[in-house]
């Protein structure tokens, strides 16, 4: 009977102690192993002005990766055209990142307008691209190739032969007047004008634009209030449905929307018009948000209202989470709006499948002591007393 008793307590205190372990595991585990990387790598390439072709990314380049603002892993150029050297070699997105965050892509400091959602122990093949002539598009300057638009400015200086006296005078005159104004209409800016309007001033930007819809010079517009900027490149054609000019764009603040999806909440909505205006390649908008308005653990969006779906889409942007900004691209007019919603929960990278496995091992065992020690209880025969009419004196004898 105490041999029995004594085995009970035993194996009791080896079951408080494994039920003890199996709870502790989760925490030890996902102290003990780190969170994995999301390791990217694929091509990169870049284009210097409006319309001209896309080439391999020199040596050199640094593509960025940042989440929320802050950058969490980067890459220099070693192979032109290339990042990371699969299976060997990748970008690392990394240091305590939530599953499912949004990661935006920059090269040399210009926002690619890709993302991809961080997956802790992800390997992705990213092929990024980058325009580095977008004004307000990042930091630095892009090498090289960039210099050689500035270098146009010299063909001006044959307009100096024309100022001489006499050549001018006797040879000149007629063939200068028939050969100049096809090459000056195709080439010049033309009569027409794009003006940018906000909701609280109606001209907060102007540039000139040709009779083809392409616009001269870049335009940058601001609202009164700094919180929407607009930049339309040099080089970019604006068009209605029609195919016909865009002379006025408007800005304003929505005072109605649709119903934004669940889970979602609305910071803010602005209506751009005219409908249907489309850019080509794009035009680039700048919106600052109150960071008041999001809650610890909520991130902000950008989504426009596709009509004829009856839905809100969600664009890419570069969010700003430090000073309140979100950078994005569009390729034509609609509602857009700033929402907000809960970050993906499960950050750290969640606890690993080989320490679930080593849980369910441990709880299994437990389950089977427990049996075993039922069991064990049920098959010990009872103390039964004997009385007995022997005395120590008759045992004596």
């Amino acid at each position: 009977m105490t041999r029995i008793k004594i085995i009970s307590k035993v194996m009791s205190v080896a079951l408080l102690l494994a039920l003890i372990l199996t709870a502790a595991l989760p925490a030890l585990a996902q102290a003990d192993a780190p969170q994995l990387p999301h390791f990217f790598y694929g091509t990169v390439h870049v284009r210097y002005s409006a319309g001209g072709a896309l080439v391999d990314a020199p040596i050199g380049m640094v593509i960025t990766a940042t989440v929320l603002g802050v950058e969490k892993g980067s890459w220099t150029v070693t192979v032109a055209g290339k990042y990371g050297d699969h299976p060997w070699q990748h970008l690392l997105v990394q240091d305590n990142i939530t599953d499912g965050s949004i990661i935006y892509f920059w090269v040399n400091g210009w926002f690619t307008g890709q993302s991809d959602l961080f997956q802790s122990g992800e390997v992705t093949e990213l092929n990024l691209s980058a325009n580095l002539f977008v004004p307000g598009g990042g930091g630095g300057t892009p090498p090289g190739p960039t210099a050689t638009p500035t270098s146009t400015a010299t063909p001006t200086s044959t307009a100096t032969p024309t100022g001489s006296p006499s050549p001018t005078a006797t040879g000149s005159p007629g063939p200068t007047a028939t050969g100049t104004p096809g090459p000056t209409a195709t080439g010049a800016p033309g009569p027409l004008s794009l003006t940018i309007g906000f909701w609280d001033t109606d001209n907060g930007g102007q540039g000139s634009m040709g009779n083809d819809g392409v616009v001269q010079t870049t335009i940058t517009a601001h609202s009164q209030d700094g919180t929407v900027t607009v930049e339309i490149p040099a080089g970019t054609e604006v068009l209605d449905a029609d195919g016909n000019p865009v002379t006025e764009i408007t800005i304003e603040l929505a005072t109605s929307t649709p119903p934004v999806p669940e889970g979602y909440f609305l910071i803010q909505a602005f209506d751009f018009g005219p409908d249907g205006t489309t850019f080509d390649p794009y035009m680039t908008i700048t919106l600052e948000y109150d960071l008041s308005q999001l809650p610890a653990g909520q991130e902000p969006v950008i989504a426009y209202y596709d009509e004829a779906a009856g839905e809100w889409v969600f664009v890419t942007g570069a969010v700003d989470a430090i000073n309140g900004t979100i950078i994005f691209t569009i390729e034509h007019l609609t509602t857009f709006a700033v929402m907000g919603h809960a970050a993906t929960p499960g950050g750290g990278g969640g606890i690993a499948l080989w320490v679930w496995i080593m849980i369910g091992f441990i709880a299994l065992l437990a389950l089977v002591f427990i049996i075993w020690l039922l069991m064990r209880r049920r098959a010990a025969p009872a103390e039964v007393e004997v009385e007995s009419d022997i005395t120590p004196e008759d045992d004596a004898f």
